[in-house]
């Protein structure tokens, strides 16, 4: 009993540990099986005789590329097999790697298909425009013979490793500040540099020059602060794939504090009036009992520079001073070297720079003036502008809507030579100023540039303008004008009864208003109708106040006589 209890024992332990090694064998057949099958998808499969090829060449026009740059390169293949290639027979040139076996493409190819039969012994030759991907990597560069739904022709091409990567970044700091700074005349001042993706050589510009370690580094350059003025500083670095953009600083080297007056009745030099002192006239004069103002304005500050529909927005937080400022002096350049003067009077907080191109850096430069010309630090800033985005084709026309809905400007079909974008936007120019008269729109410039960066100045279709004013709005002015620039203000229309013209060559124009005023008779109509609606409510009030004492005084008397009745 006891034997049979021990073999039955021993033969289930036997069978569940068959049972557990099958369910192993299984589960890793299984896995395994799976881990074959995943593989296959992405593994390279050949064709066999008699389809042969042989790389010839297999030269791609950059190692370097830019992210998403477009780029070129030459394969050639040889038909070293017995059958004849061709695009009837599905055959072409197509990337060679494992992404490739998972159907991925890395070049975004084109010229990747046979034009003609080619017999064994030619050779073909694949002139490939490509496309780098936008992510910053290493891919390989190589090519294969491939026959459509069936695999690779031995031999592809040997694997040559193309490099994306972006342009250099550029950085210079002025006495560890990354900014522009203002120091006093004689003062210390340190250029650092650096520069990022890999840089190869480094170029100075402005108040420095030569080549600059592309590890960056550090120079001192006091002996620039000896004279006041401003300083620019820019840095131009390289790698593979070329030049990135210009980083530029600038250092205002002010002159030194003036130093306390000396006392009274010393020297040569009159004693100091009590009187509080006061500026110029506006013709430069001093001021009437008062001494000369020789104190600059504060700098601009926050200046800031943005593009957008192709026009530089500038903007800063307005100067202050003792005795007013009276406009800004601001300066453009290309170079950080040559500059111009840009605008005419400016007095507000903002500046439109509408003569700017395409995919361009612009350095700016401005400062606060007063009334005696004593002139504020300066603050600079710089922007690389953005691509030519148009909006209207040649062939085709578009209506502009003014940001306050007031105005349209309708550009037709054909009006333009070539493909522009345009906008309708403020103008930097002042409006007309004319006696009892207000600005009812504008002013307003219509704005077309070409791919060029180049002003549309005259158009090939008439150019309209309309007015979007309702009844009860047209009622509030006695007239209405509108006025178009060119080499000044000048009334083309009256608008109190058309509500629209053509612009003609003018690009700029502004809308004026004359308000209503009211007559005589309907003032003093007015006047006595509030002054009898015064006088009436107060009678009504004091009407209501007597009623209200008097039956007051009744409900006393009856409530007397009503004690007194009771004998209370």
């Amino acid at each position: 009993m006891n034997l049979r209890k021990s073999t039955k024992s021993k033969s289930y332990k036997r069978q569940s540990r068959l049972t557990k090694v099958g369910l192993f064998m299984l589960g890793f057949s299984i896995l395994g099986g799976s881990i074959m099958l995943f593989k296959s998808s992405a593994a390279i499969v050949f064709v066999g005789d008699p389809h042969r090829a042989t790389c010839i060449q297999n030269t791609p026009s950059k190692t370097f590329v830019k992210p998403g740059s477009t780029f070129t390169g030459v394969v050639k293949m040889q038909n070293t097999g017995s059958s004849t290639w061709g695009p009837s027979y599905g055959m072409g040139l197509a990337e060679y790697s494992s992404a490739a076996g998972n159907g991925k493409v890395i070049w975004n190819a084109s010229g990747t298909s046979l034009t003609r039969d080619y017999a064994p012994g030619e050779t073909a030759t694949f002139n490939l425009t490509l496309k780098a991907p936008d992510t910053p990597s290493t891919h390989t560069f190589n090519w294969g013979m491939y026959i459509t739904f069936q695999g690779y022709l031995h031999q592809p091409c040997p694997d040559v490793p193309i490099t994306i990567k972006n342009a250099p970044v550029s950085s210079v700091v002025l006495n560890n500040q990354p900014s522009n700074i203002s120091v006093t005349k004689g003062a210390g001042l340190t250029i650092g540099w650096s520069a990022s993706n890999g840089a190869t050589s480094c170029v100075a510009s402005g108040n420095w020059s030569g080549a600059k370690s592309p590890n960056g580094g550090s120079e001192n350059h006091t002996g620039d602060t000896s004279s006041v003025g401003t300083k620019s500083y820019a840095l131009k670095c390289s790698n593979e794939v070329g030049a990135g953009a210009t980083a530029t600083r600038t250092a205002v080297v002010n002159a030194p504090p003036s130093t306390t007056n000396p006392p009274p009745g010393s020297g040569t030099n009159p004693p100091p009036s009590s009187t509080t002192p006061r500026g110029r006239t506006s013709n430069g004069t001093p001021a009437s009992g008062g001494a000369v103002d020789t104190t600059p304005p504060s700098a601009p500050s926050n200046f800031q520079a943005k593009f957008s529909d192709s026009v530089v927005d500038l903007s800063w937080d307005q100067s202050t001073d003792d005795f007013g400022v009276s406009s800004y002096e601001l300066e453009r350049s290309t170079d950080a070297i040559e500059w111009q003067k840009i605008g005419n009077t400016i007095t507000g907080g903002s500046y439109g720079d509408t003569d700017v191109g395409f995919q361009s850096t612009y350095y700016y430069r401005i400062k606060a003036l007063d009334e005696s010309g004593n002139a504020s630090p300066t603050a600079t800033t710089e922007i690389t502008t953005g691509s030519f985005e148009p909006n209207v084709k040649a062939e085709d026309g578009i209506t502009l809507t003014s940001e306050d809905g007031i105005t349209q400007v309708i550009i037709p079909a054909s009006a333009l030579s070539e493909q522009a974008s345009c906008d309708l936007r403020q103008s930097n120019t002042l409006h007309p100023g004319i006696e009892k008269f207000v600005v009812v729109s504008g002013p307003y410039e219509l704005l077309c540039k070409l791919e060029s960066g180049e002003k549309v100045s005259v158009y090939k279709e008439p150019v309209m303008v309309k007015v979007l004013l309702n009844d009860s709005q047209k009622k509030q002015y006695s007239q209405l004008k509108f006025f178009t620039l060119k080499n000044d203000w000048e009334e083309v229309l009256d608008a109190s009864k058309d509500s629209s013209f053509v612009l003609g060559d003018a690009t700029d124009f502004v809308i004026m208003g004359k308000l209503k005023t009211t007559p005589l008779w309907q003032k003093i109509l007015i006047t006595l109708f509030i002054a009898g609606a015064i006088i009436g409510g107060g009678l009504v009030g004091l009407t209501q106040l007597y009623r209200w004492r008097l039956r007051r005084q009744i409900e006393q008397q009856n409530q007397k006589a009503y004690n007194n009745e009771r004998g209370y």
